[in-house]
């Protein structure tokens, strides 16, 4: 009876403590896939937006001073987007997407004289915008933005002039699959990031790290406003092919394509008339 107790016992210790290795174990998988999960998304912001934030206050301050007065920050859902927002009372309203790396700020000398309201924020992670980007949370914190800025000016959708530029494009694209706006402007597009992507890296790597994000190429379709497409011949970071399948994708586009690399629409005159003409003209 004794020796009955004792296996008996035994078996109950064995029990309790299985259940206890199952349930550490559980918590151990819970925590590496939070772990995971985690590290994707960190690294998938750093590879697509590689955000750039500011480094110096007093420095950033004296560069942009001459705009001072146009500044803006917006609250969006608890973190702070920076951003400039000059008026234009009944003009269309521009807003900008930039490209990856780049402070939206860098645009202000090149649209200052343009005769439209302009509207150019920085994502998240870049100049003083806090947080860590996403294709949702950017895309998301953009419309919140515009549609703030929209009911203080009485304006609507329509009256909204997206300009994207490289990784921008994506930005514009999908805010223009979700929202009517006036006219979409795309300077040096690509059809899709992970396209683009697997010039530098091999396929297993954008799997993990870029998955399925900006597939511009399959919301063109659901886009019925006017496209403008303005892209770069010997463009070495997006090759202009990927301009010439996403152009097939559109139902209403215009399509000009000028000499020179990735940065040619902004450096040659040629095509910064072209923009502008573009992006100034009436709704």
């Amino acid at each position: 009876m004794i020796r009955c107790l004792r296996n008996s016992t035994s078996k109950g210790m064995l029990r309790g403590t299985g259940k206890r290795v199952c349930i550490l174990g559980g918590i151990v998988l819970v925590l590496l896939a939070a772990c995971w999960v985690a590290w994707v998304m960190w690294g998938r912001g750093l590879v697509v937006f590689n955000p750039q934030p500011m480094k110096d206050a007093n420095t950033y301050a004296r560069r942009y001073a001459a705009w001072s007065e146009s500044r803006r920050s917006f609250e969006v859902r608890g973190e702070q987007l920076d951003g400039w927002f000059q008026e234009k009372p009944g003009a269309p309203l521009i807003v900008f997407c930039p490209g990856r790396g780049r402070d939206v700020a860098s645009y202000l000398s090149a649209v200052d004289s343009w005769p439209v309201a302009k509207l150019l924020v920085n994502y998240r992670g870049s100049g003083r915008s806090s947080g860590w980007p996403s294709e949702e949370t950017v895309v998301d914190d953009m419309i919140r933005v515009v549609e703030t800025i929209l009911q203080e000016t009485g304006r609507n959708w329509s009256q909204v002039v997206l300009v994207g530029n490289s990784l921008g494009t994506g930005v514009a694209t999908h805010i223009a699959a979700r929202r009517s706006v006036g006219r979409l402007i795309l300077c040096v597009p690509f059809d899709s990031f992970g396209a683009c992507a697997r010039m530098y890296a091999p396929d297993w790597m954008v799997s993990v790290l870029v998955g399925g994000i900006f597939r511009s190429d399959l919301y063109a379709p659901r886009i019925k406003v006017p496209v403008v497409i303005l892209a770069a011949t010997h463009d070495r970071q997006i090759p202009v092919e990927q301009a010439h399948r996403l152009r097939d994708r559109f139902a209403d586009v215009s399509y000009e394509e000028f000499p020179g690399g990735h940065e040619a629409i902004w450096a040659r005159p040629e095509a910064r008339r072209s923009l502008k003409e573009h992006a100034c003209a009436p709704l």
